[in-house]
């Protein structure tokens, strides 16, 4: 999904969250009352274009119909100013309280207090920290295996690197017969400097062979 895509619709209210609130001891402290309080707290900003922070209201009967029960009322709004999440201004006997999130700046220009920042649950277990990217997993690192080099020319073992017209084990390479010598002499070392035979050298060879034993 693209970056254009992953926004929110065209004329629809909305609002923003940061990783860093809802990951919070505050945010993660919340009761179930509290989170709904909360949560019609944001609907009173989206209603006014986000413009109107500092000066939400929330009327009892409009919190009970949302769903907090008459007895809990009082105690989710106390719950979320003591989490740092929402400041409340009393404005006494007949003066509607005014709420604000604390996240966001206020109407009139004052920045975001962040009070949710300084609440610290000591019963909350700790996040996992998010893994590092393009690291080798556990095990597996960037060297070849055991055994094994790094080059792909490199013998097997027990295999030398040599010239396929090598002997195999127990033969020899070559048998040449030279004139004037045994017929039973055999050369095995391809390097020699004596001349190869002919194959008259080879023929004279074989019959002197036959004479000598039917002689």
């Amino acid at each position: 999904m693209s970056g254009k895509a992953n926004r929110p619709p065209d004329g629809k209210p909305w609002i923003w969250l940061t990783k860093e609130v809802i990951a919070s001891d505050a945010w993660r402290s919340l009761s179930i009352n509290a989170y709904r309080f909360l949560n019609f707290l944001m609907l009173e900003l989206m209603k006014s274009g986000g413009t109107r922070n500092g000066e939400l209201k929330a009327p009892d009967l409009q919190l009970r119909a949302f769903g907090i029960g008459a007895q809990y009322v009082g105690g989710a709004i106390r719950e979320t100013e003591e989490l740092g999440l929402v400041e409340c201004h009393r404005g006494g006997m007949r003066v509607a309280t005014k709420y604000a999130l604390t996240w966001y700046p206020h109407q009139d220009g004052t920045p975001a207090s962040d009070l949710w920042r300084k609440y610290r649950n000591p019963t909350l277990k700790p996040l996992a920290a998010a893994k590092a990217r393009n690291l080798p997993t556990e095990g597996k690192a960037g060297l070849p295996n055991e055994k094994k080099a790094d080059g792909a020319n490199l013998p097997t073992e027990g295999k030398a690197d040599c010239p396929e017209n090598l002997p195999t084990e127990g033969k020899v390479l070559l048998r040449r017969f030279l004139p004037g010598q045994p017929a039973s002499e055999e050369i095995g070392d391809c390097t020699s400097d004596r001349p190869a035979s002919s194959p008259a050298g080879t023929v004279m060879s074989l019959r002197r062979r036959r004479w000598r034993r039917h002689g």
